[in-house]
């Protein structure tokens, strides 16, 4: 192997860990705090994540590799790194904006349904016909769950046109509230009626439920609705709330 080869070797595998680097801080964006748990399959933060790293860790390193001579001079050298960090940096950008957009933001209870909600699914003016200030932006930190109060007899018109362009109450601030208590574990469904879909999809979490202590009283589930299709979420009667969503149709049995 040539010496040049070698250092050819050697600035691509330092290329490579700094981008792997900065690959991890983005992980841990991505999958703990903007999609965290099941929500990363279910809203395909993982096929979008697995982009930024085709060109993050493959690409860059990959055009190391090919622009790196040390007998270049070092102005030659340093604007051709440049211009590659610059593609990186760019096609990261735009990685994070296109996930940024993708992210849940309202986790919005609508009836007999959780909807889980994303930025592109707003409209600009939406969010300043929130009555509540809290619900006038959108977090960075992991949705919010929410729930909503029926429209009065004159909005109701309104929102059965807008409902068939798929504009429902979970895209409409004005109407989120906080929940009351008791509100979903009220409306939730028997747990049996949902354990045979976990035991074909999800054999862990199943097994994990049959050992807990009168699981049938402590949890009941909601279906969940997303601009890609149906889930699930286990709600906790003691807590009130969901503790496990579940990228698993719950209208399909197989």
């Amino acid at each position: 192997m040539s010496e040049l080869f070698k250092q050819k070797l050697q600035a691509t595998a330092y290329h490579a860990a700094f981008t792997l680097l900065v690959a991890g801080c983005i992980a841990y964006l991505i999958f703990f705090i903007w999609y965290p748990g099941a929500f990363a399959e279910m809203l395909r933060g993982k096929e979008l994540y697995s982009w930024v790293l085709l060109v993050e860790v493959i690409l860059g390193p990959c055009m190391s590799l090919v622009i790196y001579n040390a007998n270049k001079p070092k102005r030659e050298l340093r604007r051709d790194y440049g211009i590659v960090i610059s593609i990186q940096l760019l096609a990261l950008a735009y990685g994070i904006y296109t996930m940024a957009l993708s992210r849940p933001v309202y986790i919005a209870f609508v009836v007999d349904r959780l909807e889980i909600v994303t930025p592109t699914e707003f409209f600009p003016q939406d969010l300043e016909t929130a009555q509540n200030t809290e619900f006038n932006h959108f977090s960075w930190f992991g949705p919010k769950l929410v729930c909503t109060d029926r429209p009065n007899a004159k909005d109701r018109a309104n929102l059965v046109l807008s409902s068939f362009a798929g504009r429902d109450l979970h895209v409409l601030p004005q109407y989120y509230r906080d929940c009351r208590e008791g509100e979903l574990s009220q409306v939730g469904q028997p747990l049996a009626s949902l354990l045979p879909i976990i035991k074909n999809h999800n054999l862990e979490l199943y097994d994990k439920l049959q050992q807990a202590n009168s699981p049938s009283e402590r949890y009941r589930w909601l279906p969940t609705s997303n601009r890609f299709g149906f889930g699930a979420v286990l709600i906790d009667v003691n807590l009130d709330k969901p503790v496990n969503y579940l990228n698993i149709d719950p209208y399909v049995s197989e």
